[in-house]
């Protein structure tokens, strides 16, 4: 089936911009479209000004023409995210990920049973990848992954899943092997890891509950975990260094010439603002 345009939203800062600049199959090439568009787009970032130049910017280009060349039309959303992303993260800017736009499924009513069937039977669900090798095998063989290999059985809330590298392939792959979400099938993509020459790894995924694919940078293995989004092999675990303080914005003395300032959050809601403009006003005395 024609690939359906990806809307791209790039974070940028502390503000989204985007565009929804042709709708669902109003394109030849959908995923070329959306590549051009990114293309065009990152150059106005502040971080792509910043540190694309002379051979890194040989190499943007050369990357961007051998990625628009490899496109032939057929690709589904997710082959698209995935060229896509392989051309983002040759810029260093963690506000600037890609993300695609939700359609059928919100973090609000991903368990309404109407919702679940509607989905289940519509286009998006059935173009979700998924492998089709035996997925029973491949949890038995997966079992006893040692702690020093990245390849395992993972677990995050409800989600079990099976984290392989695929024969032939430069990746990671984390499929689902049981869910209490209705919405996911077992051997259904959760995410995809590529490794880079920092020795940590790109990590695009599915949200949980809205499926929406997602990217961020410099995602690291340590122990059976990975350590930002939080996926574990043993959950008997306390992950101490994981622990969340209490306050969202703090501020401590700890000897008379020196204090610690916890920021814990940078987001742009309206509360979150109030508390952050509060804080500040207490820092300033």
């Amino acid at each position: 089936m024609p690939f359906r345009k990806l809307h791209i939203i790039l974070l940028s800062g502390l503000f989204f911009f985007g565009t929804a600049h042709a709708a669902f199959g109003q394109q030849d090439c959908s995923c070329k479209d959306d590549l051009d568009f990114y293309f065009a787009e990152v150059k106005k970032l502040v971080s792509f000004k910043d540190q694309i130049k002379g051979k890194r910017a040989r190499t943007f280009d050369e990357t961007y023409q051998a990625l628009r060349s490899s496109i032939d039309c057929s690709e589904d959303e997710f082959t698209c995210f995935d060229i896509l992303n392989r051309l983002s993260y040759l810029v260093d800017d963690e506000h600037a990920r890609l993300r695609s736009t939700a359609r059928e499924l919100t973090s609000k009513n991903f368990k309404e049973a109407a919702v679940i069937e509607a989905y289940r039977n519509s286009a998006t669900f059935k173009e979700h990848p998924r492998y089709s090798i035996n997925i029973d095998s491949l949890e038995t063989a997966l079992q006893l992954s040692p702690a020093d290999q990245i390849s395992g059985i993972y677990y995050k809330g409800s989600f079990k899943i099976a984290v392989f590298q695929p024969i032939g392939s430069d990746h990671f792959d984390g499929v689902v092997l049981d869910t209490g979400y209705e919405v996911w099938d077992r051997g259904q993509l959760v995410f995809r890891l590529l490794p880079n020459q920092k020795g940590r790894y790109q990590y695009y995924h599915a949200h949980l509950a809205t499926k929406r694919w997602m990217a961020i940078s410099n995602e690291y293995y340590n122990d059976g975990r990975l350590m930002r989004i939080g996926w574990k092999k043993d959950t008997t675990l306390t992950d101490h260094h994981l622990k969340v303080p209490d306050e969202k914005f703090d501020i401590k003395k700890l000897t008379e010439s020196t204090s610690y300032i916890r920021l814990g959050s940078f987001g742009t809601g309206s509360s979150n603002r109030r508390e952050a403009a509060q804080f500040l006003s207490e820092l300033k005395k």
